[in-house]
């Protein structure tokens, strides 16, 4: 298993995200706006923790149900913040009640545009 997807955590990050300005929510994946460094390391950080722990409950027994490393980048950022859609709704049974509740252990967090123009983590 790879240990980080990075790339895929950032994009769901970013496509999932808004900025509101002048009373309009626009999505950061549509803003001329780049990530922090600070942000990208705390986004690095996580992930990788988090398919350290995701590495434990993979199984001979649930491997043909166990999701890619890009769609446990991509659910680890929405269930963690929330959002409509993660673990919990890909029909994984208990690995997806295992993988929703390691979420937990995160928290949420939040992309925030910065004065300077560079997306920030909060």
């Amino acid at each position: 298993m790879k240990t980080s997807n990075l790339s895929d955590y950032i994009e769901c990050a970013l496509w999932s995200s808004s900025h509101s300005e002048n009373g309009e929510d626009i999505p950061f994946d549509q803003m001329d706006a780049s990530l922090s460094t600070k942000a990208i390391k705390q986004m690095n950080e996580d992930l990788s923790g988090f398919m350290e722990l995701v590495t434990l409950l993979r199984t001979d027994e649930n491997e043909s149900i166990f999701p890619s490393d890009s769609q446990i980048a991509h659910d680890f950022w929405l269930t963690r913040n929330g959002h409509g859609a993660g673990f919990w709704d890909r029909e994984l049974g208990d690995l997806g009640d295992e993988l929703t509740a390691l979420c937990e252990h995160y928290g949420p967090c939040d992309l925030e545009l910065g004065d300077d123009g560079l997306i920030y983590l909060f």
